[in-house]
């Protein structure tokens, strides 16, 4: 029994042996081939590489400098105002109507103002300044994107809406972008400049640039800006001295015109307005600016002849005796009206 353990232990040694032997082969074998993987490995490392080229420096781009622009002036001067035109490098830019005023401040309120010291926003310059001057230009092709006030050089926050520049001596604020505020002195310029927007008109309108003075109109009475306000304020107050084209193409007072409303001066005589009581010192207003009427009516307050007044009209003895004297009178008229009518 002993024996036959030992022999199934020298079975089991050999067993054993023989299967370490073949783990042993089968190491060897992997090692072959990984010493066979090995030296291509090598080879592709130890191959040279070519050094690589630097890249050039790229030369920096210097930004485009752009040209500078030659702005040029042409004034070219007439009776009463000047025609201003912009040059860019050759190429018309705009065309403007201008005019300048100088005035004096005599207001003690504004003169104490600039010599307060204690009133820092005003420039030690400006304490003795008493001559501003005003001037007005006013495009010939309209723009919606005009900087309004300028100080010779614009206030960009001033985009107002105007049809037309006003540059003066105003006192900036610090930024340059507006006016200050609550400066008696600013308020007394923009009078002086509300003064100027009348003179132009009058002179607009002598010289039959009708289209050109209803853009001086000043439509922006409910503006909260107080510079237009101001504006606006001073330019209705003394429109009375204006005077406009009646039917006959003569100047009158705004106070004595009336806006025809109805047309029917168009085919009656205009003789007949001042047979009527409440018109008896009126001329009907030239049909050449019936065009903006209602601003006329609304800023200008410009009285009108209107349908409850033709009642007064064909009442009056010598309008009947007139056109309704006869049957075939009033069918003529009548036919006239409806023609009125069609127009």
């Amino acid at each position: 029994r002993v024996g036959n353990m030992d022999f199934e232990k020298d079975q089991i040694d050999r067993d054993e042996y023989a299967q370490k032997l073949e783990e042993q082969k089968e190491n060897e074998e992997e090692k072959d081939n990984i010493q066979e993987v090995k030296p291509e490995e090598n080879e592709e490392a130890d191959k040279e590489i070519p050094p690589e080229t630097p890249p050039e420096p790229e030369e920096e781009k210097q930004p485009e400098q752009e040209p500078e622009k030659e702005v040029e002036k042409e004034i070219e001067k007439q009776k009463n105002f000047d025609i201003l035109t912009l040059k860019v490098n050759n190429n018309q830019d705009g065309k403007y109507l201008t005019i300048s005023k100088e005035y004096e401040i005599t207001n003690p309120e504004v003169i104490a103002e600039l010599l307060d010291e204690n009133i820092t926003a005003i420039p030690s310059k400006m304490r003795n300044f008493r001559k501003p001057k005003v001037s007005i230009a006013l495009p010939l092709i309209d723009n919606s994107e005009l900087i309004n006030l300028f100080t010779y050089l614009p206030l960009s926050n001033t985009k107002h809406g105007l049809p037309y520049i006003i540059n003066a001596d105003f006192i900036p604020d610090l930024d340059r972008t507006d006016l200050v505020q609550n400066l008696k002195y600013n308020d007394e310029v923009l009078k002086f400049a509300s003064e100027t927007l009348l003179t132009f008109s009058q002179i607009l309108i002598n010289d039959n640039k009708y289209s050109d003075f209803l853009k001086l109109i000043p439509d922006f009475e409910n503006s909260n800006i107080s510079a237009l306000e101001i504006i606006a304020e001073n330019y209705l107050a003394n429109s009375i001295k204006l005077e406009l084209p009646d039917l006959d193409n003569v100047n009158i007072k705004k106070d004595n015109l009336i806006i025809d409303k109805t047309g029917i001066f168009k085919i009656i005589d205009k003789k007949y307005i001042n047979q009527i009581e409440k018109f008896l010192d009126k001329h009907i207003l030239s049909s050449l600016l019936i065009d903006e009427e209602d601003k006329l009516i609304d800023y200008l307050e410009i009285d009108t002849f209107n349908e409850k007044d033709l009642i007064d009209l064909f009442n009056l003895v010598t309008f009947k005796k007139d056109y309704f004297i006869s049957y075939k009178q009033f069918i003529f008229f009548l036919f006239r009206i409806r023609i009125l009518e069609n127009h």
